[in-house]
């Protein structure tokens, strides 16, 4: 699953991971809510699968990401959104996404763990 799905470009992976939806998905598109979108928790659980099964290389490049994503607009807005943009990296970039939601704070938490 990591090499074939996760790792892909044309699904998961690319400058701004992960997204709930793959991005050769139709659905992707959308960019709405559960559709295209990342998401905090779901980053988190993706990189605890990674700690769980040993990916070293794969998990290193993930926390990084991951931090890169919350951090450019936490340091530029102080906002940490509820979920952002998997072609932009924008967060509250469509109606239904909040600016201040705590949730998305998991992805600074990847980067204290493996840090």
């Amino acid at each position: 699953m990591v090499e074939e799905h996760l790792t892909n470009d044309n699904e998961f992976w690319g400058e701004w991971i992960v997204p709930v939806t793959p991005r050769n998905s139709p659905a992707f598109q959308d960019n709405d809510y559960w559709r295209g979108r990342i998401w905090g928790p779901t980053n988190f659980l993706v990189y605890l699968g990674l700690r769980e099964y040993g990916y070293e290389d794969v998990r290193k490049e993930f926390a990084e990401k991951s931090n890169k994503l919350l951090m450019r607009d936490w340091l530029a807005k102080g906002y940490i959104y509820e979920n952002w943009n998997a072609v932009t990296g924008q967060g509250d970039d469509v109606e239904n996404s909040d600016r201040f939601y705590h949730w998305g704070a998991l992805l600074g938490y990847i980067n204290l763990i493996e840090n």
